[in-house]
């Protein structure tokens, strides 16, 4: 595996962790600023990542997810459970991907599907 795809994956699973923890935050106290804007952050830096290593898939995804949070940010759609438990149903199949690169050393195949139903998922949640 290369040292770009080791660092991407090391540094994925930080962002996951960090991002899970702002959103189990949000279920409770939706209007905690702090807590969406670092939960925007980690998406946005998911999908930056992805797009270095040419994982467009995870790119996609990363950035339907991104959108509700912005919308949440902006304060153009609120922050619900419902919308938050979506967030976090985006980050398991991230984490499914990461698990799945860590142990064939390639990008996934398929995940093309996933990001799809993801970003049509998401992009009902953010209206």
């Amino acid at each position: 595996m290369s040292e770009l795809i080791n660092q991407f994956l090391l540094e994925s699973r930080e962002l996951v962790e960090m991002a899970t923890r702002d959103l189990l935050a949000l279920e409770h106290k939706p209007d905690d600023t702090q807590k969406l804007d670092s939960a925007f952050r980690a998406f946005h830096t998911l999908k930056g990542g992805a797009a270095i290593v040419d994982f467009e898939a995870m790119a996609r995804a990363m950035h339907a997810a991104e959108d509700v949070l912005a919308a949440a940010r902006t304060r153009t759609r609120a922050l619900t459970p419902t919308r938050v438990g979506e967030c976090l149903g985006c980050r398991d199949q991230v984490i499914q991907w990461l698990d799945m690169m860590q142990f064939s050393k390639v990008l996934p195949a398929g995940a093309e599907a996933g990001a799809d139903a993801i970003v049509a998922h998401l992009g009902d949640a953010a209206k």
